[in-house]
């Protein structure tokens, strides 16, 4: 007997980001369409989906179910509008729909507290560059309410197909894998891409307190998944998910080995240490992920105890314990203990 395989089509939506464009999903299902993400609220980003939809020959209005990975613009931005032409009922995570109500009811939230950049060693000009950046972020969200949350362990059924939302917390709190539990398909998010990896923040807004530890262990509840492919948000599917993701696994360990190595002639700010890894020469917004990430691995191996932070004058930096030393990187104890 032939495998069941569902009628797939790929919808790829232009972004205003450095990362270009965000893979939309489109189910035929009995009854109609199901879509997995919403893309990006601009002008540009919705005429390329309304194209792609009369070109694909479905009506608005088939289209009954709206799955949303995570709350981030290029994946809920146009949710409200295509609720608006279709009737869909929106499904999304409620732990990243309280986050995202937060960034939209108290915009200055999406940069965060000045002083807690100035207190890890960024500096106060380019906190305040930041904040201008970041303030019109939320134009990129037509602001809406889902009709659904996910809830854990549940089945949604749209014959003939059985999708099972998975959380893999770690890229933000809410993320959820949309699992095609009698195809095996895979529809990843951000949570697993191709060639890229996601960008793990240690936000101080991220209720996470170890973001890269949720990361980690998310992706590790994936690799005895029964996956036939998996379609990520951005870039090409991918076939051997177990592979890629032990080549994910391996990217961070590799990421925490060069923190330790930043730190190994002295203590240093998280900022500065994500200068010495990324360096200096990046645009704004990319320094700015640049030092989320390099906080999110400087509070992963604090958690492990390879590293350590001390506070003076409302600074903080880090520093390896007595007797580590960088080495190569593992959980064993240090030497002398």
């Amino acid at each position: 007997m032939e495998p069941y395989r569902p009628r797939v089509h790929t919808i790829t939506i232009p972004l205003p980001f450095r990362l270009k464009a965000v893979n939309l999903y489109l189910l035929e299902d009995y009854t109609g369409h199901i879509l997995i993400d919403a893309g990006v609220h601009t002008r540009e980003a919705l005429d390329a989906l309304e194209g792609e939809i009369d070109a694909l020959g479905v009506s608005w209005k088939s289209i009954h179910t709206l799955f949303i990975t995570h709350y981030h613009s290029d994946h809920c931005g146009l949710a409200a509008a295509i609720r608006e032409r279709s009737g869909a009922a929106i499904y999304m995570a409620t732990q990243d729909f309280d986050l995202l109500e937060t960034f939209q009811q108290r915009p200055e939230m999406i940069a965060g507290p000045e002083e807690f950049y100035v207190e890890h060693g960024m500096p106060r000009k380019m906190v305040h560059r930041l904040e201008a950046a970041t303030a019109s972020l939320m134009d990129l969200i037509i602001p809406f309410r889902p009709n659904h949350f996910y809830h854990h362990g549940e089945e949604i059924v749209r014959e003939p197909h059985s999708f099972l939302p998975i959380h893999t917390p770690g890229h933000t709190v809410g993320h959820t894998c949309i699992f095609e539990q009698r195809s095996g398909l895979l529809f990843s998010g951000d949570h697993v891409l191709d060639t890229i990896t996601s960008n793990i923040a240690a936000h101080p807004a991220n209720p996470l307190p170890d973001p890269l530890r949720s990361y980690l262990g998310s992706l590790e509840k994936l690799v005895s998944l029964k996956v036939s492919n998996t379609l990520p948000a951005h870039g090409r599917a991918i076939e051997d998910l177990p592979r890629r993701i032990y080549s994910i696994l391996a990217h961070h360990e590799e990421r925490k080995q060069r923190v330790l190595d930043a730190l190994e002639s002295g203590p240093a700010s998280a900022y500065t240490v994500s200068s010495i890894i990324f360096g200096s020469d990046l645009d704004l917004m990319d320094q700015w992920l640049a030092f989320f990430e390099t906080l999110a691995h400087l509070v992963n191996l604090e958690h492990v105890h390879r590293v350590a932070r001390a506070s003076e004058e409302s600074r903080t930096s880090f520093f390896l314990p007595s007797g580590w030393t960088a080495g190569q990187y593992s959980t064993t104890r240090p030497r002398g203990t």
